[in-house]
């Protein structure tokens, strides 16, 4: 059993999980120290851990860490809440796990060593801008249009 800090290099992915419990390392060891692999057990293998205070957790999935890709992945295990504080998985194998949200690597900015969201709705924004801005050219041309043929008259 070990426990790891979620900024560790030997974690890095494309896609980078928003944590809600710190990183869990399983493992059997033989006689002679050596890692014995335990996967695809008949029964699951269940993991409890504490949540960070104060998490969302609607979304929690169980992840744990696939060496040979460098990826987190949620598939094979199931979860469950256990009150606000605990996520139990189970899972047929032993590796590194964790609780979190995947999140794209591309919606992430590093600044300064933290991670922090941007903003996904500039596209939205300018979009209203720009309609707004052609919106109010189309009632100006409008009125003069009919400013224009009421004088006419």
């Amino acid at each position: 059993f070990s426990t790891f800090s979620q900024s560790e290099s030997q974690f890095s992915a494309a896609e980078i999980p928003s944590f809600t419990s710190e990183i869990y390392g399983l493992s059997v060891v033989d006689i002679d120290g050596k890692e014995v692999p335990v996967e695809e057990t008949e029964t699951s293998i269940v993991i409890t851990m504490n949540l960070q205070i104060g998490v969302d957790t609607s979304a929690i999935q169980c992840l744990y860490w696939i060496e040979d890709s460098n990826v987190w992945s949620s598939e094979g295990c199931t979860g469950r809440l256990i009150g606000t504080t605990a996520f139990e998985c189970s899972c047929n194998h032993l590796t590194n796990f964790t609780t979190g949200v995947i999140l794209k690597k591309s919606s992430i900015a590093i600044v300064q060593g933290e991670s922090h969201i941007q903003n996904s709705n500039v596209g939205l924004i300018v979009g209203v801008v720009l309609g707004g801005i052609l919106l109010i050219i189309v009632v100006v041309v409008m009125i003069v249009f009919l400013v224009k043929k009421r004088s006419k008259k």
